[in-house]
């Protein structure tokens, strides 16, 4: 990130931790510390939620620009956008 993180979110087995700074999150392996997958680049605004599911196979990120977004955890890719 090159601006301040303003959300994170840690898997609750701790092997995955996704940060959210301005309108980009980057997920990571806490292991092996690079990215697991490219920027998740959905938001226009600031991220100020994000919260992994159960099972750990989606996760869910909210911000200043009002849409809900559901990611694959794994892919990265955009599985819903839920409108508010």
């Amino acid at each position: 990130h090159t601006r301040m993180i303003s959300v994170i979110a840690l898997f609750k087995d701790g092997r995955q931790v996704v940060t959210g700074s301005d309108h980009i999150m980057r997920m990571w392996n806490v292991e092996k510390g690079p990215l697991m997958v490219t920027p998740l680049v959905k938001h226009t605004r600031w991220v100020l939620s994000m919260c992994f599911s159960s099972d750990g196979k989606r996760l869910a990120s909210g911000s200043r620009d009002e849409p809900i977004i559901i990611w694959d955890a794994e892919t990265g890719a955009v599985l819903s956008k839920l409108q508010g």
